[in-house]
């Protein structure tokens, strides 16, 4: 294929997308605002069941299937796969920082069709050592549940050094 035929295959196929965007845009506005509000409702549940670690009733809103991608070079780093495995990653962290962990969602949570992103500051303490996490979470939703997630942080070597350092540190005695 020349590049003069890739250039005419995509007027074709963006004349296709106005047309049919022109033709559904009065139904779908409408229907797509709902969605996406009710995904940005979703999401903020999300976060409110994690900050009461109600982890049971987070199975109710998310997929059996569900994959967070989590950045970075640390124990928690990576693409997990499942309820169970995304738990035990979240667990995780709770058990590494004594239940010191906690996210706020900063500013208002927005849409896009089926992606959800919210802006978020994790703080968490162990061992003597303190973490600030900020960056953006974006979530897919597909039927009214959330099946993908992405975690993206302004400072991820200083949460590769915090998990690093907190899994190499002995616990200190009990007094």
């Amino acid at each position: 294929m020349t590049l003069q035929d890739e250039g005419y295959h995509q007027k074709q196929l963006n004349r296709c997308r106005l047309v049919s965007h022109l033709f559904n845009k009065e139904t779908s506005m409408s229907n797509a605002t709902t969605t996406q509000e009710n995904n940005i409702k979703l999401v903020q549940t999300f976060f409110d069941l994690l900050e009461k670690r109600d982890i049971f009733a987070i199975t109710e809103i998310a997929s059996p299937e569900l994959v967070w991608h989590q950045p970075g070079k640390n124990r928690f780093s990576g693409s997990h796969r499942g309820l169970i495995e995304v738990g035990m990653m979240v667990a995780g962290m709770i058990a590494m920082t004594q239940d010191n962990l906690e996210i706020t969602v900063e500013g208002p949570v927005t849409a896009e069709n089926d992606l959800v992103r919210a802006k978020v500051t994790l703080t968490a303490e162990a061992k003597g050592l303190s973490l600030t996490r900020t960056g953006m979470d974006t979530f897919k939703v597909e039927n009214g549940i959330i099946v993908e997630a992405w975690s993206e942080s302004d400072n991820q070597s200083e949460i590769d050094n915090f998990w690093a350092e907190v899994s190499a540190t002995p616990a200190a005695a009990p007094m």
